[in-house]
Parts: structure tokens; sequence; C-alpha cells
């Protein structure tokens, strides 16, 4: 019985530990600057992107119709990837956002 309630403690312990960190940092946090570089990396990575595997792609692939239609699989592939880096960074944000919520 005291395995289980020393058990619990300490995982309470470390619980509240965590939420007296996040704290501390919730007074460091500027959303909008946050979203303002989060949004300028993701324009600055697209650009490279789109500018430097059009180049790479056009030196590998020399026929025309297959550069046009390797391009759409590029252009799928980056949706695809940036898709996913969106729904785990919004995800992670939104569980976060409910366990401060939920934190008394």
């Amino acid at each position: 019985m005291k395995n289980g309630i020393g058990k619990w403690f300490n995982k309470n312990k470390i619980s509240k530990n965590k939420y007296d960190d996040f704290s501390e940092v919730s007074r460091k946090t500027r959303p909008k600057l946050t979203a303002l570089k989060f949004i300028g990396i993701y324009m600055s990575v697209g650009s490279l992107w789109i500018l430097l595997s059009d180049k790479v792609l056009g030196i590998v692939v020399k026929d025309n119709t297959l550069f046009k239609q390797m391009q759409l699989y590029k252009g799928w592939f980056y949706v695809l990837i940036t898709g996913l880096i969106f729904f785990l960074i919004i995800y992670r944000s939104l569980k976060l956002y409910k366990e401060a919520l939920n934190y008394n």
C-alpha cells in the first residue's frame, strides 16, 4: 500500500514541476513573434525547395514530359511533408493547451 501511494505522489510531483516550468515559459512566450518566425522559416524553406529542386530535377531529368510529371510529384511530396509537419505542430500545441486548461 505504501508503495502505491509513493508512486502516486511522485507521479504528481513530477507533473506539478512540469507545470511550474510551464508557467515560467508562458511569461517569456510571445505568440506573434513566434508565429512570424515560423512563417518566415516556412516561406524561406518553401522558396528554396521550389527553386533548388527544379534546378536539380532539370539536371537529372532531360525529357520534358518526364520533367513536368516529376514536378507534379515533387509538389505533392512537398504538400504531404509540410502537411505532416503542420499537423504535428498544431497537435502538440493544442495538446499542451488542453493540459494547461485541465491543470488545477
